[in-house]
């Protein structure tokens, strides 16, 4: 489809020879010009020809490539027998393959001495600016000698393999009869790691491909390789003390430590390998595995039929955890894939992760099961056990026991047919299924919890029932539901500890960083509620609250928003009662297991409105004291304790005055007698004062159910019951004998008691 211009000329020549000349040759961007001359009697013209393509386009529909780029070219030709010559020249710039790999220039220059007999060859192919997907460099390759025995020179550089520079240096021959390359050196240098040829070996190219007593060296490692690989195979084949921290050079993203050694006797061809391959592995960790864990050993046999490898290997990790895999493998990806594992893990194997954060596990976890399918679509099927399983929680006091459960998977679908955990007197279940091979790790879980008491100590106990599902991929994940609190004691800390001396500490080797802790896939979407029956007691506080608490945000970062109310509350002060007007257990901190705390009590007498405030959180309580007028605070406890100025008071009032600071401060080391008793009686009431002096005990039978007993100083006992009709509407009936001193008084009631938050 374009056209040619050619003009060329033969003219003898005085001498008769004949003189070959293009005057023009044209097509496209192709230019060609030159002359020779061929001696009478002569098979060697001597002259000159010239090549140039301003665009190697021109050729795609010719050889089918899609080239780029320009091209010089020429030969100049010169003397006659044994003395015959020729040297070439090709110049290309800015030349690619598109799709596979471009220059900036390459040249290759080429001289042949007696080109028509014995060929002697001298030249040099020189390459820059060589791009090839992501990779660039440089390099060039030297020849010189004999077709027979040509020798050969190599060095070449990528300047940015996987980010770091790769050189390479080798120097061989090549043998024309017995299509042989005998490499005599090769070294291979990046990352720091330096591949070697530890002695001379050769290649073989004229049966197909054979390598003769390769020895390659790697750090450490050492790799034997000898014997036919195409087409037919009879191949040896050794490794050595390979440490996989070397496979960054191929594999950058798998992060493995660990020492590997196998060996190989193959035969066959290379798409149906048959023979046996051994592997041994020791001190096995990838990224992420922590060092405190026991490295894992690996041993594996593989014996390869064409089609399949039929395996048998073993995993341990310490004493703690073993699993034989054993079964067949395809060798091609449409082959049938049929696996077997069986194995044991105790869980005791974890403490090094988990003692330094105060936690421990116990119990064991049993793998029965397997892979079948193909590669590309593999199934799993089989059972994991959990038998005997206990785990805690020491800093917030959390202690699941008799964990017990079972997976199944089945058509690529695991199945938590059954786990619980016994918390306290009451159990968490959990059931619902995983899909591990499909895009995302589908997962969908059902999380019961019935009369659970999973949080039981010194600070705080929790029985709670919930209803909560676990739904999503790995990356989206919703825990979802509601938790309704049975009954909380949150208990504050009496006395604040002793100083501790805080040691500062320096990393001096700063090579490794702590990464930043990531926040979690869990999203949350959960109400906590609870009517009442949430208990806050301690350094004098005694108070019954209830309400909900709405909980967004992540597992590792939760967004509380509510806390839970004030339903009755008093605070104890050196022997004198003070009845908060209102209250709030919050969770703004968003740590669940350390809320804050909003309690207000007020007294007022003589135009003075004395206030004491508890705030901080149950770990670190605050209480401060403050009045209108600004008064000091000895005097804001005389009106608190005594209704009246601290001018007034009495020697032994102004003991219980300085008493009552050193507990405020958590700095005395007296213990509340009123608190230890009813702690020791079990009750969730027992308060001493009122108007008229009475002393009030009693418990929740049932949840909103208040079963107590009254006696006032004046009266006689009374039996009470008090039910909770709503948030905050309650019933109250006393029953009780009449007052040896006051016959008038009827000792039976019934009432109703109104409560609301203003």
């Amino acid at each position: 489809g374009a056209p040619l211009e050619l003009a060329f000329n033969v003219k003898p020549q005085a001498d008769q020879a004949l003189l070959f000349s293009i005057a023009r040759a044209d097509w496209k961007s192709l230019h060609s010009e030159g002359a020779m001359t061929l001696a009478k009697g002569s098979t060697w013209p001597v002259g000159e020809m010239r090549l140039n393509v301003k665009r190697l386009e021109v050729f795609k529909d010719l050889s089918g490539l899609n080239l780029s780029g320009n091209l010089n070219a020429s030969i100049k030709t010169a003397g006659q027998g044994k003395e015959a010559s020729a040297a070439i020249l090709l110049n290309a710039r800015k030349a690619s393959l598109i799709g596979t790999a471009a220059f900036d220039q390459a040249k290759l220059t080429l001289s042949v001495r007696d080109p028509l007999n014995r060929p002697d060859l001298k030249g040099r192919l020189i390459w820059e600016g060589m791009t090839a997907g992501e990779l660039k460099g440089a390099g060039q390759l030297g020849f010189s000698g004999l077709l027979e025995q040509l020798g050969l020179e190599l060095s070449a550089t990528v300047d940015n393999l996987a980010g770091q520079p790769l050189k390479v240096t080798s120097h061989g021959q090549f043998f024309q009869a017995k299509q042989e390359l005998a490499i005599k050196d090769l070294t291979a240098l990046w990352q720091e790691q330096n591949l070697r040829l530890l002695a001379p070996t050769s290649l073989a190219f004229a049966d197909g491909l054979a390598v003769r007593h390769l020895r390659l060296g790697l750090e450490k490692a050492m790799l034997e390789a000898d014997g036919q690989i195409s087409p037919q195979m009879n191949l040896t084949a050794n490794l050595k003390q390979f440490d996989l921290a070397s496979l960054k050079i191929l594999l950058p993203d798998l992060q493995a430590t660990g020492m590997v050694s196998a060996d190989a006797k193959l035969r066959g061809t290379p798409a149906k390998a048959i023979g046996t391959v051994n592997i041994t592995g020791s001190d096995i960790r990838f990224a992420g595995y922590d060092k405190s864990l026991p490295s894992m050993q690996v041993s594996a046999t593989a014996e390869l039929d064409g089609a399949t490898a039929k395996l048998q290997s073993k995993l341990n990790a310490g004493d703690n955890a073993k699993l034989d895999l054993s079964g067949l493998v395809p060798l091609n990806p449409s082959g049938i894939l049929d696996l077997q594992t069986a194995g044991t893990i105790e869980l005791k194997l974890l403490d090094p992760l988990l003692t330094a954060d105060g936690r421990r596990v116990r119990g064991k976890i049993t793998l029965s099961g397997g892979v079948n399918g193909t590669l590309a679509e593999p199934k799993a099927s089989g059972t994991a056990t959990l038998s005997k399983v206990e785990f805690r929680d020491y800093a917030i006091g959390l202690n699941l026991t008799g964990i017990d459960g079972t997976m199944t998977a089945k058509d690529g679908v695991v199945t938590l047919n059954k786990l619980q955990a016994h918390a306290g007197k009451g159990t968490i279940d959990v059931k619902g299924t995983l899909e591990p091979f499909k895009n995302g790790l589908p997962l969908d879980l059902i999380i019961t919890a019935r009369d659970a008491k999973p949080l039981a100590s010194d600070r705080l106990t929790v029985n709670l029932n919930a209803d909560l599902t676990l739904r999503g991929t790995q990356d989206n994940l919703l825990l979802l539901g509601n938790i309704n609190i049975n009954r909380a004691d949150i208990r504050i800390p009496e006395h604040l500890p002793a100083n501790i001396a805080v040691l500062k500490l320096e990393n001096v080797d700063n090579s490794e960083t702590t990464p930043a802790k990531s926040d979690s896939k869990i999203k949350l979407k959960l109400a906590i509620s609870a009517s009442d029956e949430v208990f806050v007691r301690g350094r004098g506080i005694d108070a019954e609250l209830g309400g909900t608490v709405q909980v967004q945000g992540t597992l590792n970062n939760p967004r509380p928003d509510g806390g839970f109310k004030l339903r009755r509350g008093q605070f104890t002060l050196a022997g004198k009662t003070l009845t908060f007007t209102q209250g709030k257990v919050g969770f703004e901190s968003g740590v669940l297991t350390d809320p804050s705390l909003d309690f207000t009590a007020n007294s007022s007498s003589d135009s003075v409105t004395a206030t004491l405030k508890v705030g901080g959180t149950a770990y670190k309580p605050k209480i401060t004291l403050s009045s209108v007028p600004d008064l000091p605070q000895d005097e804001v406890l005389a009106r608190l304790l005594f209704n009246r100025s601290a001018a007034s008071l009495s020697v032994f009032e102004i003991v219980q005055i300085a008493s009552a600071l050193a507990t405020l401060t958590g700095a005395s080391s007296d213990i509340d007698p009123l608190n230890s008793i009813r702690q020791t009686l079990g009750l969730d009431r027992l308060t001493i004062g009122g108007k008229n002096t009475s002393i009030e005990a009693g418990s929740y039978v049932l949840p909103g159910v208040y079963l107590g007993t009254r006696q006032g100083l004046s009266g006689g006992p009374q039996a009470m019951i008090q039910l909770d009709v709503t948030k905050s509407i309650k019933l109250e009936a006393a029953v009780g004998a009449n007052s040896p001193n006051n016959k008038n008084v009827n000792p039976n009631s019934l009432g109703i008691i109104y409560q609301f938050e203003y």
